[in-house]
């Protein structure tokens, strides 16, 4: 039973049930016969459309175990800045982005001394993405990425490269101050 005063609505493929604390998100689905699953999709006149959440986890899995982790590392970084900075992309859109820069770089696989310049470059990279498409694993469905979130994502991509300059010519402080500016207080503003 829910309360009276809480705001239940549809938003394309959940059902949204906000409280004071969090926003839960439920998902209804359909198991199919050869697998994955079927959600009703709410957008324009309404659909079901089929998911493969095991193919995402395994792609995500494969990924990650290729570059030492990182994955998940970086986009846990980047769901940081989407929260403090009130960034309007999704999640997923962000692992996709992590997913097609750590490729490109010879450090994409390295270990944590490296984040400053893949936090940099993954800014810089999901610039370029603007308006462009990633595939879905499993299921293929080419996905939008949009340009909401691209003022953002300039401001935070300028903010990283003075935080990687200052870094560079050990000035710690405006460096965590920059970092601060993206990611909130919650990282120190030095590293010792």
């Amino acid at each position: 039973m829910s309360n009276p005063a809480t705001d239940i609505r549809g938003d394309r493929q959940v059902v949204v049930v906000p409280f004071a604390t969090c926003r839960i998100e439920i998902a209804p689905a359909f198991v199919c016969r050869d697998g994955g699953y079927l959600v009703c999709d709410a957008a324009a006149e309404g659909s079901y459309k089929r998911v493969e959440p095991f193919a995402e986890i395994s792609a995500l899995d494969a990924a990650d175990q290729q570059f030492n982790g990182n994955v998940r590392k970086l986009t846990r970084i980047l769901k940081q800045w989407q929260r403090q900075c009130d960034v309007p992309i999704k999640s997923f859109h962000l692992e996709a982005v992590v997913k097609g820069i750590l490729p490109l770089r010879f450090y994409g696989g390295s270990d944590e001394f490296w984040f400053d310049w893949l936090v940099r470059d993954a800014l810089g990279h999901l610039i370029s993405c603007a308006n462009g498409w990633f595939f879905m694993p499993g299921t293929g469905e080419q996905i939008f990425l949009g340009n909401a979130w691209l003022s953002k994502a300039q401001t935070a991509y300028q903010r990283a490269l003075r935080a990687c300059d200052y870094e560079r010519d050990n000035c710690e402080f405006l460096a965590g101050d920059e970092w601060q500016k993206l990611f909130g207080t919650m990282i120190p503003a030095t590293v010792r």
